[in-house]
């Protein structure tokens, strides 16, 4: 009997130290990943540049799938300013002219909105 409770004790401690060395694992691969990977399925913004003559913004936006995009433009108070209406976009690579008229000099933040996520990116409008 004395050997039995032995042999259970031991096999359970083996268990118990293996379910907690599993679970210490997913618990780090999980964190890891979220702090690594992209995110899925969104609009990635690769290229922000202003042209001038008329005053544009180029945007190069990379895109997993066909989804819709909406544009705001906000001053240096993220006070919104103007806002283009939404712009179905194909998957991949994609160019998008968004005009800017009437902007005077100074630094505006640009926000992209797809489904569920936003990003936001700084730039300078210097006419002269």
């Amino acid at each position: 009997m004395d050997m039995d409770l032995g042999a259970l004790r031991i096999a359970l401690l083996v268990s118990l130290t293996g379910m907690v060395l599993w679970l210490l694992y997913r618990r780090f691969r999980y964190n890891t990943l979220m702090k690594h990977v992209p995110v899925v399925r969104h609009a990635e913004l690769t290229g922000l540049h202003v042209g001038y003559h008329p005053n544009r913004l180029l945007l190069t936006v990379q895109l997993p799938r066909e989804q819709t995009l909406d544009a705001d433009l906000m001053n240096d108070r993220w006070e919104t300013v103007r806002q283009w209406p939404g712009r179905e976009l194909q998957a991949g690579s994609q160019q998008w002219d968004l005009p800017l008229e009437g902007m005077s000099d100074g630094t505006y933040y640009l926000r992209l909105i797809s489904a569920g996520q936003s990003t936001e990116r700084q730039f300078t409008i210097r006419s002269t």
